[in-house]
């Protein structure tokens, strides 16, 4: 018996097909290029016959290889932007995708991303406290020059969690500076 789809599938494959019009094998190997490979096949196949029966999909042509293409109608694009406005935010700031795999987050509106975003910067800030303070506990041994490559191991993977969230911290710091005058402007206006 397959899984149910998880409760997100119709807006991933909403977001996808509002780039361009996709296969269902187009629509695989998109979800596993975007690491969203919790898609199955038939989960991808049983969510097209869903959305096109509520008219949000539709067949389109067949590709050379014969295999149906579809696009996504108006009433698709209408839906994708309703659900991306209010899209669940729990109060750590999780969202049912990752920060940076939000399907069609151009749709988003930007007090929405701003809210987003900054409660992405506490996650990272709290998480990065937490990797601080786990390389500063490590004993020497385990860090300095004269440990074996199996102390070592540790304090690298420490270091590069850290170097990633000092990332991540950075690449939303960049985010809310282009959005907050958005937000303002579209807000006095």
């Amino acid at each position: 018996m397959e899984a149910p789809s998880p409760p997100i599938t119709p807006y991933i494959l909403l977001s996808l097909l509002l780039l361009q019009k996709l296969s269902g094998s187009a629509l695989q190997q998109y979800t596993l290029q975007a690491q969203q490979d919790f898609l199955t096949p038939s989960q991808i196949d049983a969510g097209i016959r869903e959305l096109s029966h509520q008219g949000l999909v539709t067949l389109s042509e067949a590709d050379a290889a014969g295999e149906p293409v579809y696009a996504i109608t108006p009433r698709g694009e209408n839906v994708l932007q309703r659900w991306l406005v209010r899209m669940p935010v729990a109060d750590d700031g999780a969202t049912p995708v990752p920060l940076g795999h939000i399907p069609g987050g151009h749709l988003v509106p930007p007090h929405t991303l701003i809210t987003l975003l900054e409660a992405h910067q506490r996650q990272c800030r709290e998480a990065l406290a937490t990797c601080e303070a786990e390389v500063n506990a490590l004993p020497l041994a385990l860090t300095g020059t004269g440990a074996d490559e199996r102390t070592q191991f540790p304090s690298l993977v420490l270091q590069l969690r850290i170097a990633e969230l000092r990332a991540d911290l950075a690449w939303a710091e960049q985010g809310l500076g282009r959005l907050r005058p958005r937000d303002q402007a579209q807000g006095s206006v």
